[in-house]
């Protein structure tokens, strides 16, 4: 429960970054319990963690997606040293894991393999598109 209100709640998807609401009275508490309800099915067999990546038991060749917060955008509560992150990725890929990270840039070692661009729609007076990548170790 406290994730959800922590994570559905809040403005933007963001932890704990303030009160999500509108002019409209849209029921941002509501629509994250609906899509979570919609979506269940798909969940089955999935095994989801929420905690540091550094402490995660990772089962042999598993799948990673790791969605940090982005280099130069606006910072979390806690500090997140990227460099470190990135390291731990290539450790990841060379013990077998196959790693998938989304970010808007990546250190020259890692590949783009796929890019979005997505409008931002958290600054109504800026709503400029932005190119978001999926990046994996280029071993």
């Amino acid at each position: 429960m406290f994730s959800f209100v922590g994570f559905a709640c809040s403005f933007g998807g963001k932890w704990w970054n303030g009160y999500a609401k509108n002019k409209r009275g849209d029921n941002y508490a509501k629509q994250g319990h609906m899509v979570l309800v919609k979506q269940a099915k798909n969940f089955d067999g999935i095994d989801f963690r929420c905690g540091t990546y550094l402490n995660m038991e990772i089962p042999s060749n598993s799948i990673i997606y790791c969605d940090p917060p982005y280099a130069d955008t606006t910072k979390y509560k806690d500090n997140f040293d990227h460099d470190e992150f990135w390291q731990w990725c290539r450790d990841m890929s060379m013990n077998g894991h196959i790693v998938f990270i989304s970010e808007y840039k990546a250190p020259d070692d890692f590949k783009c393999i796929k890019t979005i661009e997505h409008k931002t729609l958290l600054n109504k007076n800026n709503k400029s598109a932005r190119i978001e990548k999926l990046f994996k170790y280029d071993k």
